[in-house]
């Protein structure tokens, strides 16, 4: 990690295997994977003008505009110890590993402030309803409200939810959506409290 922060060569022929790699990712985890796209349909249209209405792994389109002059600057940004966590744990000598810290990452400079997105998403006025067709073999529903941010009680609350309605088989959807009523063979809550209002998912 500490020649990661120091001395990562991001050269042209790194840049194109990369980019490479990562469109086969998207291959094979979103695009030709069934139901695989359905969260980002929803924060498509859940969110307008946050960045969250884009996926991390972004669209084919953004992978392949990205230049080796893009690479470069996101690397001097933000692979820096001023945004880094280090954690150790295990069976360790902590006066050895202290002597190690030092030793590999004292000297690393700070590194400039950080940007973050200061963007506020403005209300939802009314229910967005839409369908999307894709290669599938059964129809499934996806339902997205949006949500206070991570650390919040509500955040908090919401994470016990999603556990309550679809962790376990005597979860509230195991025994109603889909052994009571056998209206799915599967179904889903899950809370995605982000660092800013995220979105409360459902899907079955």
């Amino acid at each position: 990690e500490s020649e990661r922060m120091l001395h990562a060569k991001v050269d042209q022929i790194g840049v194109e295997t990369q980019r490479k790699v990562v469109m086969e990712e998207k291959r094979q985890r979103i695009d030709n994977r069934p139901y695989a796209t359905w969260i980002g349909e929803l924060y498509k249209r859940a969110f307008k003008e946050h960045p969250y209405r884009w996926q991390p792994i972004g669209s084919m389109d953004h992978l392949a505009a990205a230049t080796e002059e893009d690479y470069k600057k996101f690397y001097k940004t933000f692979y820096v110890p001023n945004n880094a966590t280090l954690s150790i744990a295990g069976d360790i000598d902590i006066k050895q590993t202290k002597a190690w810290i030092e030793k590999y990452f004292s000297d690393i400079p700070k590194g400039g402030e950080i940007p973050r997105p200061n963007i506020v998403e403005p209300p939802l006025k009314e229910e967005i309803r839409d369908i999307i067709y894709d290669n599938i073999n059964l129809p499934a529903v996806a339902i997205g409200y949006r949500i206070p941010k991570q650390g919040t009680k509500e955040a908090y609350a919401l994470e016990m939810a999603s556990d309550i309605l679809s962790s376990g088989e005597s979860s509230r959807f195991r025994k109603s959506i889909i052994d009571g009523q056998q209206i799915a063979i599967q179904a889903y809550a899950f809370a995605m409290a982000n660092e800013d209002p995220g979105l409360f998912m459902s899907f079955g």
